[in-house]
């Protein structure tokens, strides 16, 4: 028997009506095998239950549209050209560290840390260590690299508004205001029951959305571990013994 079978066996021993359950997964394909297992259990006539990759519930729940990467990038180089009109680079230097400092961007919303505290430690971090470097050469390239780490603030600040402007976001931004967004969600959506299916290792973020979920009576989440990951404390094993020793759900 599957995973994906067993979900929907219990489930549906559980509602008799499943118009009310959003079931979350991970990904689309996984959405398709949940559907046809739905199929294959179900004997009656009945309304299906929605059925969401994260990202899409994510992007829902956080009320802002997801910008493909190009459109990222252009928007990114505005910001740039606004900030620095006198000395701003051409865009085939700009996409050469853009593209790098986006994805720390993303980091940082995708595990909720605040972005101002970093940018400041890494800038002392850079401050101490050219202090402690005698050779001129490497001085010259730190205090470069210095007001480099300098900009990244007002690149984010500046970039984070624009997006949310325009009701765009890259993923990070959808997943720290979907963290944001979600006990109001959960207010307006007494009766809706979200089953969250085959996740492993998540995002700060991730982690937030799914504890608001399962504060709520009847949520449920439902993860496919052998029995070796639980004794197991490494690699996959790691996270799922973390969630269970610090989730208010399993206490």
């Amino acid at each position: 028997v599957s995973f994906l079978s067993e979900v929907v066996s219990s489930e549906l021993a559980k509602h008799t009506l499943l118009s009310d359950v959003v079931f979350i997964l991970p990904n689309n394909r996984s959405g398709i095998f949940l559907k046809k297992e739905l199929k294959q259990q179900l004997k009656d006539a009945t309304i299906y239950p929605k059925i969401v990759s994260i990202e899409q519930f994510v992007e829902d729940l956080s009320r802002l549209r997801l910008i493909d990467h190009t459109s990222l990038l252009f928007e990114f180089y505005k910001v740039h050209k606004t900030l620095y009109t006198q000395d701003a680079e051409r865009f085939d230097s700009f996409i050469r560290w853009a593209s790098w400092l986006l994805r720390d961007f993303n980091e940082i919303d995708c595990n909720l840390v605040e972005a101002n505290e970093i940018f400041s430690y890494l800038s002392d971090l850079k401050r101490i260590d050219a202090q402690f470097d005698a050779d001129e050469v490497k001085q010259a390239v730190s205090a470069n690299y210095l007001s480099f780490i300098q900009k990244f603030k007002l690149y984010y600040t500046n970039l984070t508004k624009t997006l949310s402007d325009q009701g765009m976001g890259y993923q990070g931004m959808l997943f720290k205001e979907a963290g944001n967004n979600i006990t109001s969600y959960l207010q307006n959506r007494p009766a809706t029951k979200h089953v969250l299916v085959g996740f492993n290792a998540l995002n700060r973020a991730e982690v937030k959305i799914f504890n608001a979920l399962l504060t709520n009576p009847g949520n449920e989440i439902y993860w496919d571990y052998d029995a070796y990951y639980f004794k197991n404390n490494n690699g996959i094993g790691l996270f799922i013994n973390k969630y269970l020793k610090e989730w208010p759900y399993f206490k």
